[in-house]
């Protein structure tokens, strides 16, 4: 009741105002922080509190501001509603589904024109996603990713993609397993093969991969564990290309986020 409540006095407002106020045009904005609402709300992570986050969103008109303390003069309220700004045309700061500042303040950002053939949900396990990221900045500081490394990693080298291969399966075998012993085992399967691994590519490289792990892995861990995946093995066992060694650490280190 409240929900229809809220929609038709969005669209009262609508029509009231004059041809320069900002004004929704549909329930989607609506419709989605809803469902980021419900899926914030189980227990993704320790001490990540996402509601808590200030998240701008561009629809391809306009950007809406969310739970900002102290939003830019050029974002106005929009009436009959608690805490969402919105302007018109995009921010200069929402770029891309990353993370950035608005108003001297961190914020999720998000592109809703990447969702056009998805769901609420998923657009929704994004925004979570990126409000990560934010909770990472400050919660791990001294997390961080030399990207410049990503360049100098051997994505050629035969026996570190067939080792790669190797730790994916035994990484999977630990999620499967039965009982803690058998993930035990595979675990440390998976760490030996690992440690032979990076002894090949290089300690830099073998760095790259675990700030990646730490950064985006657990990030992707969020996105998937709010939408209810926990199964991380089908990730695991994607037919990676060589030159995917920053897409695949996504898997591993929402598996390992996993175990």
């Amino acid at each position: 009741m409240m929900r229809l409540f809220t929609i038709l006095a969005f669209t009262f407002v609508y029509l009231i105002l004059p041809a320069n106020s900002f004004a929704i045009e549909n329930d989607h904005i609506i419709k989605l922080l809803e469902e980021e609402k419900r899926l914030s709300l189980k227990n993704l992570w320790p001490g990540f509190k996402p509601q808590e986050i200030p998240l701008a969103l561009f629809d391809g008109k306009n950007t809406y501001l969310v739970g900002h303390n102290n939003p830019p003069a050029e974002f106005k309220e929009f009436p009959g509603t608690s805490g969402l700004m919105v302007m018109k045309g995009r921010h200069k700061a929402v770029v891309a589904n990353s993370s950035n500042d608005i108003g001297n303040t961190k914020c999720a950002t998000l592109m809703l024109d990447l969702f056009k053939d998805r769901s609420f949900t998923d657009a929704a396990a994004v925004i979570l996603h990126e409000k990560f990221h934010v909770h990472q900045a400050t919660a791990f500081k001294k997390w961080g990713i030399n990207e410049a490394v990503g360049f100098t990693y051997p994505m050629q080298d035969i026996q570190q993609n067939l080792l790669f291969k190797m730790e994916s399966e035994a990484l999977s075998n630990a999620l499967e397993a039965k009982d803690i012993a058998d993930t035990a085992a595979w675990s440390s399967y998976f760490l030996k093969l690992r440690a032979k691994r990076f002894k090949l590519v290089g300690e830099e490289q073998g760095g790259y991969d675990r700030a990646v792990e730490a950064i985006e892995g657990t990030a992707f861990y969020v996105e998937r564990k709010s939408k209810g995946i926990l199964d991380s093995t089908k990730s695991l066992k994607s037919n990676y290309k060589a030159t995917d060694v920053r897409r695949r650490a996504y898997a591993t280190g929402a598996a390992l986020a996993a175990i």
